[in-house]
């Protein structure tokens, strides 16, 4: 079946690029959409010792169309639909939206407390 060949070369894509890529990958293949994390206590060779073990057990499922695999370390997930969430430029900026809002209304209480200040000090 074409999903298991899809599927496998996805799966090892997945793996190898997670572990050199700080523990972490997403990527689609021929309709085949897929995920994978490490925790961030493990190291690289342990990455790719959990990753291994998730890949076999998740082989496993074959020729289903969506299988996790979580293990104590990792984590790998393949689906033919599309559950990766592909942040745009425009979506990651957004993420940085409530740290720019924190920042304005922290710069506006200094600025109204500086004022006050000066305002006070005057007067005495």
């Amino acid at each position: 079946m074409i999903i298991d060949a899809s599927t496998e070369n996805l799966i090892d894509k997945l793996t190898g690029t997670a572990v050199v890529n700080g523990g972490y990958a997403s990527m689609h293949l021929n309709g085949v959409y897929g995920l994978t994390q490490c925790w961030k206590t493990l190291s690289i060779k342990g990455c790719r010792e959990c990753l291994d073990k998730a890949s076999m057990d998740i082989k496993e499922c074959f020729p289903s169309r969506d299988a996790k695999a979580l293990i104590a370390g990792c984590y790998l997930r393949y689906s033919t639909q599309n559950f990766v969430n592909n942040l745009s430029a425009d979506s990651r900026n957004n993420l940085l939206l409530p740290s720019r809002v924190i920042a304005g209304v922290i710069g506006s209480v200094v600025v109204s407390s500086i004022l006050c200040f000066l305002i006070f000090r005057r007067w005495d």
